[in-house]
């Protein structure tokens, strides 16, 4: 009797292990379609918001953010509002605002490229720099004088490619332009790149930015090397001049005035001799030795200008 109440009790357990499991499996597969529900209608609303699959939804997203717009973006009939619609939609977007920054680009370039010829034409040295006084470019006379090509003298300053002396001139000249804006004109000496000196006038302008604050100068050298050797050749001359104006107007006078006496004397000592035309001409001969004495003595004052 005992064993075969355990044995009831045995199998009666059992069968409650059995319709447990029975439980626990039908829930656990309740459970599995729920979750399956679950992922499809995640997978529907992922897929109706992304507008296609995420490899292909990341590659169009990769190859926007490397700034290709080549290929377009297919939407396929997805709604607008998807990510692959927005990514459509951006990508036209960013077409038309890199078309419109290569037309920009385009224009700069072309405005930059005329700039230069504009300058290379001026057979002056031309040159520009920014508020810090370094060099932004210059014409080929500019390259011609410095003996420098653009690459070695585009981003220095003058303190890098002249002389110390003469480059303290020129850069107290251009921080006095830049603290007073405006146009500045002075003389000065400079070393062309074949070893000469040269005399040049510097004529230069501030110009600004949009805020109206000064963004850098442009120069102009105008070399006056020969016009100063013509002045100091000039001056020689009017020197020696001068000198030979005051050596001839004071030596000649005296002659003048010896002419001038004997001819009143022999006037004097005829008398009543010579007849009315032969004292004309007495006179005539004195008149004209005193007159030539007055323009010697002008000669004479002129020559004292200069001293």
């Amino acid at each position: 009797e005992f064993y075969q109440l355990m044995d009831a009790r045995t199998a009666e357990a059992v069968r409650s292990a059995i319709q447990m499991a029975l439980l626990v499996r039908l829930a656990f597969m309740l459970l599995a379609v729920c979750l399956a529900l679950m992922l499809w209608r995640t997978h529907r609303f992922l897929r109706a918001k992304l507008g296609g699959p995420v490899e292909t939804v990341h590659a169009y997203i990769a190859r926007l953010g490397r700034g290709d717009f080549s290929m377009p973006i297919p939407a396929n009939g997805e709604p607008a509002n998807s990510v692959l619609g927005w990514l459509a939609k951006t990508q036209a977007n960013l077409q038309i605002v890199d078309q419109q920054r290569r037309q920009t680009e385009e224009a700069s370039q072309n405005a930059l490229r005329f700039q230069q010829a504009l300058m290379d034409a001026v057979p002056l040295p031309v040159f520009y720099k920014d508020a810090r006084c370094v060099y932004l470019g210059g014409n080929k006379a500019f390259e011609q004088y410095l003996g420098l090509t653009p690459a070695q003298f585009i981003g220095k300053t003058v303190h890098d490619i002249a002389p110390a002396e003469l480059a303290a001139i020129y850069d107290q000249a251009d921080q006095q332009l830049l603290d007073h804006p405006g146009v500045h004109s002075y003389e000065a000496s400079v070393l062309y790149g074949d070893g000469t000196r040269h005399e040049v006038v510097f004529n230069k302008a501030v110009f600004t930015n949009s805020a109206g604050q000064a963004a850098g100068l442009i120069g102009v050298m105008l070399d006056i090397t020969e016009r100063k050797q013509v002045e100091l050749e000039l001056l020689r001359s009017n020197a020696e001049l001068e000198q030979f104006s005051y050596a001839i107007s004071h030596d000649l006078r005296q002659p003048l005035r010896m002419v001038s006496s004997y001819l009143q004397l022999l006037q004097r000592s005829l008398g009543d001799t010579p007849d009315a035309e032969q004292r004309e001409y007495f006179n005539f001969a004195i008149d004209g030795a005193k007159r030539m004495d007055q323009m010697m003595l002008g000669l004479l004052d002129y020559s004292r200008v200069g001293r």
